[in-house]
């Protein structure tokens, strides 16, 4: 309000004034009540007249929520690098979780979350490249039991066929197929996009446990998630094997 001049008592306000914004540090009097002071001694109203004073109170408290409205409209909103949460673009730290805000902590992701929409199409166009990922694997899966075989096969004839009692070596020998089953299963809780991280050698299940029957329940942690604002998030998943149908029983993911 620098250059500010009150009608009441004619003096204009300079730029290092301590007074409030809206009040004149001479005469301490309110800008909008020596304001409507003008216009009612021409317009006949008496200036004083409680009833006026409410209403033009009240017409600034609207005027100043209908401002803070279109600032808030206009605030650009980011997502949290850490926790994900919206917020201002203009912040120094994030209200939420307290990390601070930077320009170089800023990623695309984050500047503009993705839609559903978006997050689908990410999907649909990582397919393929996790098929084909998924399909190294299988093969070296393949080529890791055969080698296996050999060696058994070498080492001595006659060997005898795992059973339910010994658990590594039923869990060894239906391992290829657990994995080619339940790994799209616990692909399909993702709700946006998600990626193995077990690598090009590595297991997606590395813990197990065999019932008397014979299913097997495999564990792992091995994969991500994306969230709703492009957020990463390490997941642990369970699957339930039946060997003899070949099938999958059930699939946890949290």
């Amino acid at each position: 309000m620098k250059g500010k001049t009150c009608r009441a008592c004619g003096y204009t306000r300079s730029q290092d004034e301590a007074s409030p914004e809206g009040q004149c540090p001479n005469c301490e009097r309110w800008y909008i009540k020596t304001d409507k002071l003008g216009e009612s001694v021409g317009s006949g109203e008496d200036p004083n007249d409680p009833g006026l004073v409410r209403a033009q109170l009240a017409e600034a408290r609207r005027r100043r929520e209908r401002e803070q409205a279109n600032a808030a409209q206009t605030t650009k909103m980011i997502g949290c690098p850490d926790c994900a949460a919206q917020i201002s673009a203009r912040a120094k730290s994030c209200p939420h979780c307290g990390a601070p805000i930077s320009a170089g902590s800023l990623g695309p992701a984050y500047a503009h979350p993705p839609t559903p929409a978006d997050a689908r199409k990410k999907k649909k166009n990582a397919g393929p490249v996790a098929y084909l990922v998924a399909l190294l694997i299988i093969i070296g899966s393949f080529s890791v039991a055969f080698n296996d075989n050999n060696a058994s096969s070498s080492s001595g004839a006659g060997t005898e066929p795992c059973e339910p009692s010994d658990a590594q070596c039923w869990f060894s020998e239906h391992s290829v197929d657990l994995t080619i089953a339940c790994k799209p299963e616990i692909a399909r809780r993702a709700q946006y996009q998600y990626e193995w991280t077990h690598g090009f050698l590595g297991q997606a299940f590395d813990r197990f446990t065999v019932r008397d029957d014979g299913r097997i329940r495999a564990f792992g942690d091995k994969v991500k998630f994306q969230n709703g604002f492009g957020a990463w998030q390490n997941m642990s998943y369970s699957c339930t094997f039946d060997p003899e149908g070949n099938e999958v029983i059930a699939v946890t993911v949290n």
